[in-house]
């Protein structure tokens, strides 16, 4: 585990959902989140086998993990990655967004295969002092 220091951040809290389609046969899954001023740290949000994602019934990708920290100076990139048990790996898919002091933002135009995913932030200002 890792643990660094953000200065003027946001929390991010990461939505995913499946809007069209179907996860690719026989692919596993990862799901990470990382930012600029950590671009190598990445923050693991799901890694699922047996080509299954946990579904709701919302359609909603249910994550390991779904808040992160932000620094508002960089941007937050949630990666979407396929592959196969033997290593045959599918395109990388990434959404970009900006951080916020409130609301949303969301991305609906990330493709893994034939299934369409929205990936949707919900931002909040992280309170300093008392």
């Amino acid at each position: 585990m890792s643990v660094q220091e953000l200065f003027y951040s946001v929390e991010a809290t990461i939505s995913v959902e499946v809007t069209d389609g179907s996860w690719p046969d026989g692919f596993l899954g990862e799901f990470s989140a990382s930012t600029d001023s950590l671009p190598d740290m990445k923050v693991n949000l799901l890694k699922c086998g047996d080509d299954k994602l946990p579904i709701d019934d919302d359609g909603k990708i249910q994550l390991t993990r779904k808040v992160v920290s932000v620094e508002l100076e960089g941007f937050l990139r949630v990666s979407i990655m396929a592959h196969r048990v033997n290593g045959k790996r599918l395109k990388s898919r990434e959404a970009v967004f900006a951080p916020k002091r409130s609301g949303t933002s969301s991305n609906s135009k990330i493709r893994v295969g034939s299934c369409r995913l929205e990936v949707t932030i919900s931002w909040s200002l992280l309170a300093f002092g008392p």
